[in-house]
């Protein structure tokens, strides 16, 4: 992400934060604080994509609300149960990271959400053997990589001793995976 688009991006999160304590991000909303956030930036000599950054706007603030859909049921929940007995030293390092990065980054829906993934997958403490596979799927910059690193980390904390992750066909997108 360039410069100005990243300044654009950083001013949208600290005035959107101020909206979230009092009500839900609607996309009116989103719009609103994209034309403050132009004018912001045209006062500097800036000018901004509006359309990409409100999409990038919309994904930043959508991470925990798709769904999780289930091709085969017959999973038993286990970590709400388990769950005071994990150490999640590798899950609070992931979060402690993401918070540097961007303190604006909704880490309590991606704490939310990857619960919910890894309570569909089989307890890794259960004998006997069993396979789990899952896809993430996503729009551009909707939270799909740290999804899954999320994901990863707190599996890796649970117990599950394999994880493999198969990232596509473009090389960029590998790397940054």
């Amino acid at each position: 992400m360039n410069d100005i688009k990243n300044s654009a991006r950083l001013i949208a999160h600290t005035l959107l934060s101020h909206a979230k304590q009092n009500e839900e991000i609607t996309d009116e909303i989103i719009l609103n604080i994209i034309d403050r956030v132009e004018a912001t930036m045209a006062s500097v000599g800036q000018a901004i994509d509006k359309r990409e950054l409100f999409e990038i706007l919309v994904a930043d603030f959508s991470i925990g609300k798709g769904s999780i859909t289930e091709m085969n049921g017959d999973i038993t929940p286990w970590l709400y149960s388990r769950k005071d007995d994990i150490n999640w030293e590798l899950w609070h390092r992931y979060k402690s990271y993401m918070h540097e990065k961007d303190p604006s980054f909704p880490i309590n829906d991606l704490d939310d959400f990857t619960d919910k993934i890894l309570d569909k997958c089989y307890n890794p403490k259960e004998s006997g053997s069993w396979d789990r596979r899952g896809m993430v799927v996503g729009h551009v910059q909707s939270g799909k990589t740290s999804n899954y690193v999320g994901l990863i980390n707190k599996a890796t904390d649970a117990g599950y001793k394999v994880i493999i992750v198969i990232a596509g066909t473009i090389s960029s997108l590998r790397r940054q995976t």
